[in-house]
């Protein structure tokens, strides 16, 4: 996704990715960058943990 990135399509592709990178990288907010990162991790886990549990509970097949 990074390589296709440029100023012609900068708003239309943005993704939190390179939001992130951008942020760390380019600006140097190190405190905003991981803040969103930790945020994403978060609902992250929370995404798999309840597919885990939706999963267990109609068809009684386990992630982990």
């Amino acid at each position: 996704m990074f390589i296709m990135y440029n100023p012609a399509v900068c708003k239309t592709s943005d993704i939190l990715d390179t939001f992130i990178y951008r942020q760390w990288l380019l600006d140097a907010q190190y405190s905003l960058s991981t803040a969103i990162g930790l945020f994403k991790s978060i609902i992250s886990i929370v995404l798999t943990l309840t597919a885990n549990y939706l999963a267990c509970r109609y068809t009684d097949y386990r992630i982990f």
